[in-house]
């Protein structure tokens, strides 16, 4: 965890995999909602930019943080 603390490439890529595991668990949780497969409610474009801005934002965020506190 130090090493997330301290690289902000590694604390990019770490916040970069966080978000996208909660992909499936949403896909799931929207499945049961609307009652359709799985496979239909997590490829959907929407799911999928969601999860693709959500993701890029978090990355550059944690980045920018990381550097920042380094200094």
């Amino acid at each position: 965890m130090m090493k997330i603390k301290t690289n902000p490439a590694l604390a990019a890529a770490f916040y970069f995999i966080l978000t996208w595991t909660g992909f499936p668990i949403a896909g799931l949780a929207v499945s049961h909602l609307r009652h359709i497969s799985f496979a239909a409610a997590a490829f959907t474009p929407y799911m999928i930019s969601i999860f693709a801005f959500g993701s890029i934002i978090s990355a550059v965020q944690m980045y920018f943080r990381t550097k920042n506190s380094n200094k």
